[in-house]
């Protein structure tokens, strides 16, 4: 484990960093996640106690030592577009062990939680890090690992290929038609779709709207959290209808994205994204 000191605080590198500060008589360590947020949409008065601009690591994690109820905050990672003004969001810890699928992936955005109260008898599985204490604790779980527990192996929300393409997006239109062959998409390999071509596939008969082909391309469902590797039944559009296609493929979810395993189409066909 390698140690080292900035700004005044002192942190160790390992799975997770330890970062220690003082002020005054009173002195706190965190650990720092990397690349985990707990996610805005779901930051409500209970959990988001302050929210402001801050220059540096040191500056939010004073914030947070100066703010009643505060063990934990999210920090934007720094960037050029935003040296010396980045978002620093204080937490309550108690909601995020009572909520722990709130701390979700954000490759821009580190989170800082305290370690004070360890799990005297940690319950995660896999190398997983608890942080709570007996009665209130939650899993803070390596790259390839999800569940409560982190009992759950998903090397799938690692290693997966994107599907960017602004016009897979069913709001597109028919424009130079393509599809989903082996050129594009190998059977048995994972993918995401995100970027311009939205946020997940479509789940939905399109009342409008073409992803680039003849034939729009979509699942009857996406996975409910937590859920891996469940199977989902592909649909196709038609000029004049929506039915059941031959085609069977598998959804895990990755707590703010989904992933799926594809299958290649036949020609005309595409798997259609939706924001």
């Amino acid at each position: 484990m390698n140690a080292y000191i900035f700004q005044g605080i002192f942190c160790a590198s390992m799975f997770s960093s330890f970062c220690g500060i003082s002020k005054a008589n009173e002195s706190r360590s965190f650990i720092l996640i990397s690349n985990r947020r707990l996610v805005q949409p779901d930051l409500k008065k209970d959990v988001l106690l302050k929210k402001r601009s801050v220059v540096n690591q040191l500056m939010c994690a004073q914030w947070c030592l100066r703010t009643p109820s505060c063990s934990s905050f999210n920090l934007e990672k720094e960037s050029d577009q935003n040296k010396k003004n980045r978002t620093c969001e204080l937490l309550s810890l108690v909601e995020i062990q009572l909520r722990p699928e709130l701390s979700q992936e954000d490759i821009d955005f580190d989170f800082y939680t305290s370690p004070e109260e360890r799990c005297k008898d940690s319950s995660c599985e896999n190398n997983g890090s608890c942080v709570g204490s007996s009665s209130t604790f939650y899993c803070l779980c390596k790259n390839e690992y999800r569940g409560a527990q982190c009992e759950k192996h998903v090397p799938e929300c690692v290693h997966y290929h994107n599907l960017t393409e602004a016009d897979r997006n069913i709001k597109y239109g028919k424009i130079n038609k393509t599809w989903d062959g082996t050129a594009v998409i190998t059977t048995g390999q994972w993918y995401r779709i995100t970027g311009p071509a939205g946020s997940r596939m479509l789940d939905s008969c399109p009342t409008s709207g073409s992803c680039n082909a003849d034939f729009n391309g979509w699942i009857d469902s996406q996975p409910n959290p937590g859920e891996v590797r469940v199977q989902r039944g592909v649909q196709k559009q038609t000029p004049s209808n929506c039915y059941n296609f031959p085609q069977k493929v598998l959804a895990t979810n990755c707590g703010n994205f989904n992933v799926y395993q594809l299958k290649s189409l036949n020609k005309y066909v595409r798997y259609c994204g939706t924001d």
